[in-house]
């Protein structure tokens, strides 16, 4: 869309606005002048042409409009004018007018000379122009192209002026031109060009009348504002490169979902691979994950299995440390106590010889019985460390060796003094 200086022009054709003066919805100017027998208001259509060369005014008759969609409508009759359009070129300096005036019946100017024999008054006109549904129906001519149906569809734009007996309306109808190129085809495409008016900018214009003057007048004069519209309907070409996008695009998604699916099938492999022939280990893992025996959720994968498990193992070898750091406390309570009886038996070896030799007698027996039950009891821990990790068991009895070595030594050397 955009103003141009150079002709902007339409054809004329007796369809191009029809126009219908009522004074109700269904009653129109000539009905009601026919049921009162009395003429109110006189209608004239005129067309002025102008340019350097030719100067033309010209009375044109008034007519039926033929189109079913307009009937009850009146037409203008452009036959005597064949010759001429409907033309606008500022540069050239041509242009052309469509006039169509609505007078009060008495009234009489250079374009309307006559006077009917049955006019109403002026009182009488008056009440018939201040109705409340009396005015001016149009019914203005649009072309244009239907995608839908590839054809040319022709609709009309209406338009309504009221009337008032104190005013003279000036109206100027000013169509848009629309230039549409179609190009059709399948493999090798022909290319149609299409003008018509697509739209109507409407401008009003208000004087004061004292019976003096027109109730309207319409002025038809062309737009300057072009309209251009390029519709191209698709090649076989064109379909078969968006149905090869589309293709493409399955592929591209067909790809994803091959990835997807193959490493589920990869997780579920490796399940029924452990389950068949690793059930010992299958079955630490599931209890790691806190799976059910079934493998009825199966939503865990291999990986957050394996790391639960490894967390178990960090979980078990922190609880054996803590045992043998207990284990070494035990060991450092018996040793004080040892050394705390020694230091009692040196302070009465002076005066009981004898006594002491017995005493530590006895306490060697007490010892080795406090030997044994430590020793039953490494072997409880120990059975309890086997169940839960094996890898503890050769640690162990290592510990049990070294301790029960120790203690042995010191008694030796307990012995060894005393006597």
């Amino acid at each position: 869309m955009f103003i141009t200086d150079e002709a902007t022009e339409i054809s004329l054709h007796n369809d191009l606005f029809a126009f219908k003066f009522q004074y109700d919805l269904k009653t129109s100017l000539d009905q009601y002048q026919q049921q009162m027998n009395k003429t109110y208001i006189v209608p004239i259509a005129f067309f002025v042409y102008k340019s350097p060369d030719i100067k033309l005014q010209k009375i044109l008759n008034i007519i039926e409009c033929t189109d079913p969609q307009l009937q009850g409508y009146s037409c203008v009759d452009f036959s005597s004018i064949n010759n001429f359009t409907l033309i606008e070129s500022v540069r050239n300096n041509i242009r052309s007018q469509l006039q169509l005036v609505y007078y009060p019946c008495p009234i009489t100017d250079s374009l309307k000379t006559t006077v009917p024999n049955n006019c109403a008054n002026q009182t009488e006109i008056e009440d018939f122009v201040n109705g409340e549904t009396v005015g001016l129906n149009l019914k203005l001519y649009t072309y244009q192209f239907n995608i839908s149906s590839q054809q040319n569809q022709v609709n009309y734009m209406r338009k309504f002026i009221y009337t008032e007996s104190d005013q003279y309306i000036i109206n100027r109808l000013n169509p848009q031109q629309q230039i549409t190129k179609i190009s059709q085809g399948l493999i090798i495409q022909s290319e149609n060009q299409y003008s018509g008016p697509i739209n109507y900018n409407s401008y009003n214009d208000v004087f004061s009348n004292q019976f003096d003057s027109p109730y309207i007048q319409i002025n038809f004069e062309m737009d300057q504002i072009v309209q251009f519209i390029s519709i191209q309907f698709p090649t076989i070409p064109d379909i078969l490169a968006l149905a090869n996008s589309g293709f493409a695009l399955l592929l591209t998604l067909g790809f994803i979902f091959r990835m997807v699916a193959q490493r589920d099938i990869f997780q579920d492999f490796l399940h029924v691979f452990l389950q068949n022939m690793y059930q010992d280990t299958y079955e630490v893992m599931l209890k790691a994950n806190k799976v059910c025996e079934d493998k009825l959720s199966g939503n865990n994968t291999l990986n957050q299995v394996l790391v639960k498990a490894n967390e178990e193992e960090v979980q078990e070898r922190e609880n054996t440390q803590d045992a043998n750091h207990q284990k070494d406390e035990i060991i450092e309570i018996n040793e004080l106590n040892i050394v705390k009886e020694s230091k009692a038996t040196h302070t009465f070896a002076n005066q009981q010889k004898n006594q002491n030799l017995v005493n530590d007698l006895q306490t060697i027996v007490s010892q080795a019985s406090n030997l044994d039950c430590f020793i039953s009891k490494l072997k409880i821990i120990k059975d309890q460390s086997l169940s839960e990790n094996q890898k503890n068991k050769r640690n162990m009895e290592t510990m049990e060796k070294q301790v029960g070595n120790q203690i042995l030594k010191r008694l030796d050397s307990k012995i060894q003094k005393t006597n």
